[in-house]
């Protein structure tokens, strides 16, 4: 079981082709992770609350972005596009040790990506250049709650925590 939908004609192709682990040698290979039957109807019951759930995560971002410290840097949106804000990720100094902070308060973080995609087996052979950016903005980011559960009050104590760890 699974699902995926699109009104785009050639993502759809695209999913087609990549549905199955048959083992084939190709420049992109399948990524099903085969989802269950059980997993597939949860799925669908969320898209029935889709716009809700959006509208939620969109609150809980404002909420972060009108609250925390000028010392951290929060994602933006370019004008004329809009997020549905699956993480929401901040930018900081002395990133361990404010998640230490935050969990302890609890307030769950989650620190995400902890290497660049140039250092996995299956890129690194073929791809040896370094990227300081990269490298140094994935010590520096940091997932804050973000979910259908979570209140606007919870964000802006959460903000508030941030502020006074910086002391700001």
């Amino acid at each position: 079981g699974g699902i995926v939908t699109t009104d785009d004609a050639d993502l759809a192709a695209s999913v087609r082709r990549v549905r199955s682990n048959s083992g084939i040698d190709v420049a992109n290979p399948p990524t099903n992770v085969r989802m269950s039957d059980v997993e597939a109807t949860i799925g669908r019951t969320q898209l029935e609350r889709y716009s809700d759930l959006v509208t939620h995560r969109r609150k809980i971002a404002e909420t972060y972005q009108a609250n925390l410290p000028p010392s951290v840097t929060s994602q933006s949106v370019p004008d004329g596009h809009a997020s549905v804000y699956h993480r929401f990720a901040i930018r900081v100094q002395d990133r361990d040790a404010l998640a230490d902070y935050l969990n302890s308060n609890r307030s769950e973080t989650r620190v995400g990506i902890t290497k660049p995609l140039n250092r996995f087996k299956c890129v690194e052979k073929n791809h040896q250049r370094s990227y300081p950016e990269t490298k140094q903005l994935i010590e520096d980011y940091l997932l804050l709650p973000i979910h259908s559960e979570l209140k606007v009050e919870d964000a802006r104590t959460i903000s508030k925590y941030i502020s006074k760890f910086y002391r700001e």
